[in-house]
């Protein structure tokens, strides 16, 4: 089993992850997010990762990142490289399917009964794996049976970093 972290629209980081760790041939492969923005491939990143997850259902899992987010995909500018790729009527149709793909994706995954994998962290909020469990996909921020601690777990899922012990 082998566990990749951040690529960021980085197809040759993609490639030598797959190429070190072994494909999915070989292990079973967890994503952790981000696979998008910053760098110049996202498409290319997408396209492969998400042919690898039907080819290799039971062998590769993609999680969600704090990029697979409207907002993030917005920000860090998904619709530009759909731009340059595909004609002007299908780009807005892409961006909005992507983004419905993204908002289906788990949040963790967990490893031999034992470890937790995730983007950002373990949640301050969560005391259990149900309550992440819980968590809809996608998220229904705005209805009245969401609660403010459901949108606490998954943000610190999605964006906790390790900080400081001072």
């Amino acid at each position: 089993m082998a566990v990749i972290g951040d690529l960021h629209a980085d197809f040759t980081d993609l490639m030598k992850s797959l190429n070190n760790t072994g494909w999915p041939t070989e292990r079973t492969l967890i994503f952790l997010g981000d696979y998008i923005d910053r760098g110049d491939h996202p498409i290319e990143v997408l396209l492969l990762l998400f042919l690898l997850k039907l080819r290799y259902r039971k062998r590769v899992v993609l999680l969600r990142g704090n990029h697979e987010t409207y907002e993030q995909c917005a920000l860090y500018g998904l619709i530009d490289h759909l731009e340059g790729a595909y004609p002007e009527e299908d780009k807005h149709v892409l961006f909005f399917t992507l983004n419905n793909v993204f908002d289906h994706l788990p949040l963790a995954a967990i490893i031999s009964d034992q470890i937790l994998c995730c983007h950002g962290g373990v949640s301050q909020f969560a005391n259990s794996r149900s309550e992440i469990a819980s968590i809809q996909r996608p998220p229904r921020w705005m209805e009245p049976t969401t609660t403010l601690y459901q949108i606490a777990i998954l943000t610190d899922i999605l964006w906790s970093d390790p900080g400081s012990q001072e």
